[in-house]
């Protein structure tokens, strides 16, 4: 087997553009498994949902990140728990994290090509860089 610096040469490839990223069938599994399951089931988007916000935001979402939507996008448990990772919710993270940056006086300028899909109680922001 390969190891990764020789697949992932000058980190010019993603691990998703060599095909290594976890199917939205396999993470349930995974959730079930460690039991973040509520008595709510997850809730994950469908293709159509997707394809529309990478559409009316103008990007392309990893494919990694998708296949998370697609098994829990709209409710994921006791994942991320405290957190807000709601699909309805990610086209208004794009302003409240820069907002969230300008209130607290920070210096950091998040570039147009960040995506932030996640802000814990207000406080802390989690994104990633989109091509």
């Amino acid at each position: 087997m390969k190891e990764l610096n020789e697949v992932i040469p000058n980190n010019e490839l993603s691990l998703e553009d060599v095909g290594l990223f976890v199917k939205s069938d396999y993470l349930l599994k995974l959730l079930h498994e460690k039991e973040l399951n509520t008595d709510r089931p997850f809730d994950g988007c469908i293709e159509a949902e997707i394809k529309l916000l990478e559409q009316e935001m103008g990007i392309k979402l990893p494919e990694s990140y998708r296949q998370y939507l697609l098994a829990v996008g709209h409710y994921s448990g006791r994942l991320f728990q405290g957190s807000d990772t709601s699909f309805s919710h990610l086209k208004e993270f794009q302003d409240e994290a820069k907002e969230l940056i300008r209130e607290n006086n920070n210096p950091v300028v998040l570039p147009d090509s960040t995506f932030t899909f996640s802000i814990h109680q207000g406080y802390e922001i989690r994104f990633f860089q989109i091509k």
